[in-house]
């Protein structure tokens, strides 16, 4: 019989940025705790986020901690989910690290921690993590201290695997697709993923500030957005 959870929601970790648990120092305490279950001898995490200003303070707080623990961090940067679920496994990384709160505003965050096959943790093991954020951190000498880098090509591998899925050439051809990315993490990659694929691509909320994250698109269009979503072949992602 596991405990109940107290700061793990049904999709890791989300709030207020600023209260917490969104704060840098929570984000390091579990930072810490993961990678002691995670990789207790060390390793590889990856770390990606969305395009939320916020998104740059949290991945500075996980890839310090991670580093003081002894961890590799690769960082991938603003990347979406499923890119960086498989980036995990195509890196063969022990963990990962999504940092999103999806549909929502700017003013809010999350951090979800994957296993090293991209799926969420066991419930068990996030009561784990929890009892462990009271402890001090383990850290580590500048000896056995880990590194970070960035990773500049998780976008083309990603977009190479989604291409090799398909068993032939530009399925999309002669094929006109809307794609709103919500200036959100799949700005970029999204519409070169549909352009590979053949597809005479037009996006829209692809201009991401770090405060206008589904701001009058995405979950929350402008009426002249969602009929142009409507008018050719919609895509809409969070």
């Amino acid at each position: 019989m596991t405990s109940k959870l107290k700061v793990f929601g049904t999709d890791g970790v989300r709030g207020k940025v600023g209260e917490y648990p969104m704060t840098v120092d929570f984000a390091s305490r579990l930072a810490g705790a993961a990678a002691s279950f995670l990789a207790p001898k060390g390793g590889k995490v990856v770390v990606g986020k969305d395009t939320r200003i916020s998104g740059y303070m949290f991945e500075s707080a996980l890839e310090a901690a991670f580093v003081a623990s002894g961890l590799d961090v690769m960082l991938l940067g603003p990347l979406p989910t499923p890119a960086i679920f498989y980036t995990i496994k195509d890196c063969n990384a022990n963990f990962g690290i999504v940092i999103s709160a999806s549909h929502n505003s700017y003013e809010y965050n999350g951090i979800k921690i994957l296993n090293n096959i991209g799926e969420k943790l066991d419930i068990r093991l996030e009561v784990d993590i929890e009892n462990q954020l009271s402890k001090d951190p383990i850290t580590q000498t500048a000896d056995t201290i880990g590194r970070a880098t960035r990773n500049p090509n998780a976008r083309d591998r990603y977009t190479q695997f989604i291409s090799g899925i398909f068993n032939k050439p530009n399925p999309l051809r002669n094929m006109k697709v809307v794609v709103d990315c919500s200036h959100g993490a799949a700005y970029k990659i999204a519409p070169r993923v549909l352009s590979s694929l053949g597809a005479d691509v037009i996006p829209i909320g692809c201009s991401p500030n770090g405060y206008n994250i589904n701001l009058n698109c995405g979950s929350n269009p402008k009426l002249r957005q969602y009929q142009t979503l409507f008018r050719h072949y919609q895509l809409i992602l969070e």
